[in-house]
């Protein structure tokens, strides 16, 4: 009865009426000799799913999962994960749990990886290439599910779990996942979802820079977490939650903001950095980038200390300092790599540490 309460709920939904749609959900094993799309029919805890796909605006989507000249990961979320989920655009939702590859469970949970999609280019995916995907955040997890991973979408702070592993279909895999992901946002409707920028968001709103960054095909933005703000003297009134005591003008913020910022280049997730590389930001500064021995990756010497918060053009990585323009950061001696490449073997060079009189150059020179 639940099965045909929920089933009867994403219907109306989708405006699909059950005289219209199949009800051939009998098993929880699938058929390798069928489609993705068929699969989605006959297993009882994808029925919703397959309910929803009767929808005429979903079918550029349902001939896809039939189509056999391709092999790709549907991440299928379960009856339970669809109940009370109402997206704008179901095409580009269920795009976005589509992999571009057929990967088993072992393989995603082999390594911490990204994994692009089928959502390209559209209002909600601003990549550099209009053939480059929307990423989702795979990390190992031995407690995560039967998948013992740990996947994240566009939603901060809620991770997803593989329930039910490894259903071969003909044209790939099926991975039955416990939650809908959330396509990611853009970067002023995400970073205040996160409680150690606070700070460093207000100074954005401040600047007034988040129209510009969101505006960049392909954005890799380096965040200051509220520690590393409080060096320079540089609070939050929490009444307002507006930035005090700065003595920065509009333009002089935006100019040490912008050195945070890589626009319109390719997206430099954490996996994309593993040679040392040198980039050129926003405010037209140079930046290089760095893994260390320990795995940890660097920006100017400045560590970051959480990865891949996933952007609706690009990525955001928080740091646990603030990168100063004035001071420049010579390129480890053997390296030539100007732009990120997942290619080759990692290069681990010896990391200069950080110099504490350069945080208080920058409070004399800005405050």
């Amino acid at each position: 009865m639940r099965v045909l309460s929920l089933l009867s709920l994403t219907l109306a939904v989708v405006g699909v009426t059950p005289a219209t749609a199949q009800t051939a959900a009998t098993t929880n094993v699938a058929d390798g000799s069928l489609t993705i799309y068929q699969n989605l029919g006959r297993l009882n805890v994808t029925v919703s799913l397959y309910q929803l796909l009767q929808n005429i605006n979903l079918l550029d989507l349902r001939n896809l999962l039939n189509n056999t000249s391709n092999r790709y990961t549907f991440l299928a979320p379960s009856n339970e994960a669809l109940q009370g989920v109402q997206p704008l655009d179901w095409n580009a939702l269920l795009r976005y749990h589509i992999l571009a590859t057929s990967a088993l469970a072992a393989n995603l949970s082999a390594s911490y990886q990204l994994e692009s999609t089928l959502l390209y280019d559209t209002a909600q995916a601003q990549l550099p290439s209009y053939q480059e995907g929307q990423a989702i955040v795979f990390r190992p997890n031995q407690t995560a599910g039967a998948g013992g991973v740990t996947l994240t979408g566009g939603s901060v702070g809620t991770d997803v779990s593989i329930i039910q592993t490894d259903l071969r279909a003909s044209n790939g895999i099926i991975q039955i996942i416990d939650r809908v992901l959330e396509i990611p946002a853009k970067a002023s409707l995400v970073a205040p979802r996160i409680a150690d920028i606070t700070t460093a968001t207000a100074l954005l709103n401040q600047a007034g820079l988040f129209p510009r960054l969101e505006q960049a095909r392909g954005l890799t933005l380096f965040v200051p977490n509220n520690a590393a703000l409080s060096k320079l003297d540089i609070i939050l009134d929490g009444a307002t939650m507006t930035p005090t005591r700065p003595s920065l003008n509009t333009s002089q913020l935006a100019d040490l903001l912008s050195f945070h910022a890589l626009v319109d280049q390719t997206v430099l997730y954490s996996t994309r950095i593993q040679d040392t590389i040198q980039v050129q930001t926003l405010e037209e500064g140079s930046l290089i980038l760095n893994r260390s021995a320990s795995n940890d990756i660097y920006v100017n010497n400045v560590k970051v200390v959480r990865a891949d918060i996933l952007l609706a053009n690009g990525v955001m990585h928080i740091i646990d300092g603030v990168l100063d323009p004035s001071r420049a950061v010579q390129k480890p001696s053997g390296s030539t790599a100007e732009v990120a490449s997942s290619a080759g073997s990692p290069a681990y060079p010896q990391l200069v540490v950080a110099n504490l009189l350069g945080l208080v150059a920058l409070a004399v020179l800005y405050l």
